[in-house]
């Protein structure tokens, strides 16, 4: 996504965290996928069809409470926001949704942030905003000569630039506390240093443990062999292994230091593992842990799996309830039904 687009739809944030150190490369982090909807059960279905509203008796978003917020008047008439929401929720329901999970994963940081009593440095926040600021420019005059940031704002968004550029800093302070808030999570929870070597199949597997076992170069058959990006990128290193479930993060944390493990198969395909270390949850909120924190940020970048672990542990223990917004925009929702 360009910078400029980036800029253009919302700046939520959490698209991608990128490390302290402005030298190092923006590292990219998935995006908040939809929100999930669970399945219901016969009963709950059963109780939703018989509640459902008959075509005649659904209303009109024009026919919405006078005191539901006005997005546009034409004439005499007004269009509600609820109408808009309701369109765009026909017209692009996976956009809609996906905003909606990250502005779920938004407040998520922003109460994590208060709850570790992270504090960010405000000299690395003007120099993250100006260097935004920078790849906007460098982006608009390869697309846009002799046009300003400004002049772009007003004229191509119809936005107060002034109000634009505030939102632009808010939205670089939300990925760092971002970036902060997952590290934490990570170094408080029992987590493996490790390297991998990702293989299409068994035989390929073992082909490859056998010339490790001889003593062949971990990284180097990383490099040589292994299907997964870090590979090449690292000589297979990975973001820290959160201890869980998975035959993943069981296979790490049951090597030994500097052994290789496995084979193991996970979605398809075969893994080897050399567990590089396994080191013990650290203790602390940010007055504790702040500098130790920052130190690693300097050093890496959080990446994708680190935020996935992250998230996945925060859905589970902060759900969140869209169902104000179905509300909304006039669909039935459980908590509608009598």
């Amino acid at each position: 996504m360009n910078a400029l687009r980036f800029a253009a739809i919302a700046v939520l944030g959490l698209a991608a965290c990128k490390a302290s150190n402005p030298s190092v490369p923006r590292a990219k982090v998935a995006p908040v996928p939809e929100p999930e909807i669970l399945p219901e059960t016969e009963e709950q279905e059963s109780v939703v069809e018989e509640s459902r509203p008959t075509e005649a008796a659904i209303v009109s978003p024009s026919q919405a409470t006078p005191t539901e917020p006005i997005v546009a008047r034409i004439g005499d008439d007004v269009i509600y926001v609820s109408e808009l929401l309701k369109t765009w929720m026909l017209a692009d329901s996976t956009t809609l949704r996906d905003i909606l999970g990250t502005l779920a994963t938004a407040q998520i940081v922003r109460s994590e942030s208060a709850r570790l009593g992270i504090e960010l440095d405000e000299e690395e926040l003007m120099r993250e905003y100006g260097i935004a600021l920078a790849e906007m420019e460098s982006e608009l005059q390869q697309r846009q000569p002799g046009v300003s940031l400004d002049e772009w704002i007003a004229g191509g968004l119809g936005l107060d630039p002034l109000r634009y550029r505030a939102s632009i800093r808010e939205d670089i302070e939300r990925r760092l506390l971002a970036e902060r808030v997952v590290r934490h999570f990570i170094v408080t929870r029992d987590n493996a240093e490790a390297a991998v070597i990702v293989v299409a199949d068994q035989e390929a597997a073992l082909a490859a443990l056998e010339r490790a076992r001889a003593g062949e170069d971990f990284a180097a058959l990383a490099a040589e062999l292994s299907l997964d990006p870090s590979g090449k990128r690292s000589g297979g290193k990975l973001p820290p292994i959160v201890r869980n479930d998975s035959a993943f993060a069981r296979l790490a944390f049951s090597t030994a230091e500097g052994a290789v493990g496995g084979p193991v198969e996970e979605g398809g395909r075969w893994m080897l593992l050399r567990t590089l270390a396994i080191n013990a949850p650290l203790t602390g909120k940010w007055a504790e842990l702040g500098p130790t924190i920052e130190e690693s940020l300097v050093k890496r970048p959080i990446e994708q799996p680190e935020f996935l672990l992250w998230k996945a542990e925060m859905q589970d223990r902060t759900p969140a309830d869209f169902e104000p917004f179905f509300e909304l925009i006039g669909e039935p929702t459980r908590r509608s039904q009598p």
